[in-house]
């Protein structure tokens, strides 16, 4: 089994090294529309993937909102594509809260049209750990809907419980735990061990034809001797 690592990406860009075993930089969409904004050659060859954790506020009035901040933000929803597709974006992850997905619905459907146009893969995240019914009902929102999304499981794996969450999740919906995004604090003295690592390699199950994706977040405190250490994270996890 293949699994492509990646580093989500908080601070400048400018400041990231050379990270060979990490094929993917996540990056915020918001990065996108700033003027001026340009890819360092660092990560010019890796697949960058996009995540709108900015917009988690917004999504959760979206659903009641009226028609014309619902135009608003599919405009904005689409120059964001539109720079994306420039930039030869990957995978593009919605991060509404799960209580919040049932109303989102008829706006998920819109998303996914702009998605299409632009020819950008989707995924839906899942907070793990969370509350308790909560990836059991996620699973069953997202198998519900006809858009092709795919799942990220967002992991907190220093929370109490969140091994033994994804465990249990990826046993029961093999199909939907092919993207996790491992989350930590690197500025607060987390770390991920190889242990860790490989636990979670064994975790990954594949969708379809996609391979699996591990993505590390370290947080917004992170700096290049943290990507530098993932990234020889990576390259032990390659071999599992």
């Amino acid at each position: 089994m293949k699994i492509r690592f990646g580093v989500s990406i908080h601070g400048e860009l400018s400041g990231v090294p050379e990270l060979p075993a990490l094929r993917i930089a996540e990056l915020s969409g918001v990065r996108l529309t700033e003027p001026g904004f340009r890819l360092p050659t660092a990560l010019k060859r890796k697949e960058i993937f996009l995540c709108d954790r900015e917009d988690r506020r917004l999504y959760r009035t979206l659903g009641e909102a009226g028609i014309g901040v619902k135009q608003d933000f599919y405009r904005l929803c689409s120059k964001r594509a539109a720079a994306a597709a420039t930039c030869g974006v990957r995978s593009v992850s919605l991060a509404p809260d799960p209580a919040d997905l049932p109303g989102l619905r008829p706006v998920l459907g819109v998303l996914c049209g702009i998605a299409e146009k632009y020819r950008l893969p989707l995924a839906l995240e899942v907070r793990i750990p969370g509350p308790a019914a909560e990836p059991e009902a996620f699973a069953s929102f997202r198998r519900a809907l006809l858009y092709p999304f795919r799942t990220m499981c967002v992991l907190y794996p220093h929370e109490p419980g969140a091994l033994e969450a994804v465990e249990k999740f990826a046993a029961r919906f093999r199909f939907d735990c092919d993207m996790i995004r491992v989350c930590f604090d690197a500025a607060a003295g987390n770390y991920l061990s190889e242990t860790l690592c490989r636990r979670l390699v064994k975790l990954l199950r594949p969708a379809g034809s996609a391979d699996p994706v591990m993505i590390f977040d370290p947080g917004p405190g992170a700096d290049g001797t943290v990507y530098a250490e993932l990234d020889k994270l990576a390259g032990m996890g390659a071999a599992v």
